[in-house]
């Protein structure tokens, strides 16, 4: 077995195998959709013809059939019941599936064996019967290599042993074994040309299906890259010059409230001509966390928006909103402490400009940028360490 796993079975993953049995699976199911009914009527139309077209129920003979076919009937229609009731869950139970699916596919052949030398017919009749059934089986029915020997062979075995039996001394046996046991033998590469076929194309597809997650993943990456801050990990202007239209066009269309803060650190420049530029870095990474924590995730969208000055787009936000978070932010920043020993408030504070209003069709968003702006030059004209909010005139 192991033989036959590492050079006929292409390696899947745990995951993969049971995607590729759900896939076995469903064949199945289609395959069964036809085939069962099919069998479900011949059998009612062999069961017609014995007890009412050329009756035969009275003798042992006829008796014996009618079992066999009653026998075949409620077992086909078992089957066929436990597949409608997982046809929606195949996924989950795909390998119980395949099971009973193999299962049936023994019955199927160890009836037809039994049913075919039970009536007399003739060696050459029976054995065309026995061909047609079991490369029907094999073609139909997808089963493991493993299975498909066992099932193969042993049902062979038995429809010699009974051949033997019921025509011994009648035939030349010879002919008629070396003939169905070609057909077991073809049966036997069938099945498992067809599985094998089935799991490298699965593989295949699943090979695809793996690089193509992988390229996503990688678009996704450097779509992050190109859209984030090195040093802070917020979005930078490339992001908002990408995603800013359709925010825009939303917020236009349901008449909802657009709210911009542009903020600045104080006297940045001193800290960095005092500290260097190590400092400033460390600096600005934490008024971009700060600025992060103290904003709503699931709303605001936090940039960099170039050196140490940063913005914040609150789309949904009314102005007296948008004025709770720029307070938040200047407390929180002024409440890191960090020195600044040049600058006349001899600490790292900043400055927020807002500007918010619900956009209409003549506006456009640089024109809600640059009053943010207006309103972060004003607060740093009234002393730096403010909120201020624009108001038009």
């Amino acid at each position: 077995m192991k033989l036959i796993n590492e050079k006929l079975l292409p390696p899947l993953t745990d995951e993969q195998e049971q995607g590729f049995a759900a896939e076995l699976a469903k064949k199945c199911l289609l395959v069964a959709r036809i085939l069962l009914p099919v069998v479900l009527l011949l059998t009612l139309i062999d069961l017609i013809d014995l007890f009412f077209i050329n009756p035969d129920a009275e003798s042992l003979t006829g008796r014996v059939r009618a079992v066999y076919y009653v026998f075949l009937a409620v077992v086909s229609a078992s089957f066929c019941i436990y597949l409608l009731h997982v046809y929606k869950n195949v996924f989950v139970k795909a390998k119980r599936v395949l099971l009973y699916t193999y299962l049936y596919s023994c019955f199927v052949c160890v009836w037809s064996t039994v049913i075919i030398l039970y009536i007399p017919r003739g060696d050459a009749k029976s054995v065309a019967l026995y061909f047609a059934i079991v490369i029907c089986v094999a073609a139909l029915a997808y089963m493991h290599p493993i299975r498909g020997i066992v099932l193969f062979l042993v049902n062979h075995l038995v429809f010699i042993g009974m051949f033997v039996t019921a025509y011994s001394g009648k035939v030349k046996l010879s002919d008629s074994i070396f003939n169905t046991t070609v057909v077991a033998a073809l049966a036997i590469v069938i099945s498992t040309s067809r599985y094998v076929g089935a799991r490298r194309a699965f593989c295949s597809h699943a090979v695809i299906v793996q690089k193509n997650r992988e390229i996503e993943e990688m678009n996704h990456k450097l779509s992050e890259l190109v859209h984030t801050d090195v040093l802070t990990g917020l979005h930078n202007r490339r992001f908002l010059d990408e995603y800013m239209p359709a925010l825009w066009q939303n917020a236009i269309a349901a008449q909802t409230p657009v709210s911009i803060l542009m903020l600045d650190i104080d006297d940045f420049k001193c800290l960095n001509d005092y500290y260097g530029h190590h400092a400033g870095d460390s600096c600005i990474a934490k008024v971009a966390r700060l600025m992060r924590e103290c904003s709503d995730d699931g709303r605001d969208y936090v940039l960099r928006y170039g050196g140490e000055e940063f913005a914040v787009v609150m789309p949904g936000a009314k102005p007296s909103q948008a004025a709770e978070t720029a307070e938040r932010i200047r407390a929180a920043v002024e409440a890191l402490n960090i020195s600044n020993p040049l600058s006349a408030l001899e600490m790292i504070t900043v400055s927020i400009g807002l500007y918010g209003a619900v956009p209409t069709e003549e506006d456009t968003p640089k024109r809600f940028f640059r009053n943010a702006d207006k309103a972060l030059y004003q607060a740093k004209r009234n002393g730096k360490n403010r909120v201020e909010v624009f108001k038009p005139v």
